[in-house]
């Protein structure tokens, strides 16, 4: 058994929002326990929810597209349950914003950032989820 957990981070300048893929625990192709933990200057939560690997393909789609419109104005977003959505925000100067909402839908509690990036983050973002992805045959 491998022993470790893969992860998805999304960072930049003082924010950040990880993903950890509890590998090690039993899954289903619709049932991958995820803790999601977010770091917004002073400000720290984290939360657990449940993934899926069409959930993880579309992340990386999403990014993928990103990626092929550096130089432009982009726009895309993953939503793939009511717990986290993440709003990715291309300028024509490289520039990426991503807008982190993270709901606790049974109650009103809600912890929104943004992370400042630029385009040379994608890579390694992209790296991440196909790493995770990799992990679940």
């Amino acid at each position: 058994m491998i022993d470790e957990r893969p992860t998805i981070r999304f960072s930049g300048g003082d924010a950040q929002v990880l993903f950890t893929l509890h590998a090690d625990e039993p899954w289903t192709y619709w049932d991958i326990t995820t803790t999601l933990m977010a770091d917004a200057g002073p400000f720290h939560g984290e939360v657990r929810t449940i993934l899926d690997l069409s959930d993880l393909s579309t992340l990386q789609q999403r990014l993928m597209d990103l990626d092929q419109h550096v130089g432009q104005l982009h726009q895309s977003q993953w939503q793939p349950n009511n717990i986290v959505s993440l709003t990715f925000d291309l300028l024509q100067t490289g520039h990426l914003r991503v807008a982190v909402v993270l709901e606790d839908w049974t109650s009103d509690v809600r912890f929104a950032f943004t992370i400042s990036a630029d385009q040379t983050y994608l890579p390694a973002w992209i790296a991440d989820v196909v790493h995770a992805l990799k992990r679940f045959p």
